[in-house]
């Protein structure tokens, strides 16, 4: 993994919750730091969602298939969010979602299993699992917010 990609998800969870420097260090060796070109799709459509990801660098969109069987972009990811598609990563059921690159992206990339895994053994990493999801539901609020004030977001 690139330092400057740890170090930039590091100063991340510091905004979100001080723990201990070792905390953060049981996190980045599970993590798998990608790279991918414009178009390329992360998780596709009757897919189920295994992985939780840092976006370092680029756009990653969230598409939903409307009742034309035409994609639609649902959501948009930018650096320093997290990215995952929630619906079928805590239901562990396919879905018609897809997460696709906007332009050429680098992430880290935590699968479910070793996410898992470390929630189980660290209190502490519960609690800045808990801060990431306040963060996320405050991003999918907002982006709500501009779609309810005419503003599309294609």
């Amino acid at each position: 993994m690139d330092k400057k990609y740890e170090l930039q998800l590091r100063l991340y969870y510091r905004q979100l919750v001080h723990l201990p420097e070792a905390e953060y260090d049981k996190v980045f060796p599970l993590m798998t730091q990608k790279t991918l070109r414009r178009g390329s799709v992360i998780k596709n459509e009757h897919e189920v969602e295994e992985a939780t990801r840092f976006l370092c660098e680029g756009f990653i969109g969230l598409y939903l298939i409307d009742e034309n069987l035409e994609l639609q972009l649902d959501q948009i990811f930018c650096q320093n969010d997290v990215v995952r598609e929630d619906v079928s990563y805590h239901s562990r059921k396919k879905n018609d979602s897809i997460l696709k690159a906007i332009s050429d992206v680098v992430f880290l990339e935590l699968g479910r299993d070793a996410e898992i895994e470390l929630l189980e053994e660290s209190f502490s990493l519960n609690r800045l699992y808990r801060e990431l999801t306040h963060r996320v539901a405050a991003q999918k609020t907002m982006q709500f917010r501009i779609r309810m004030m005419g503003l599309n977001m294609d």
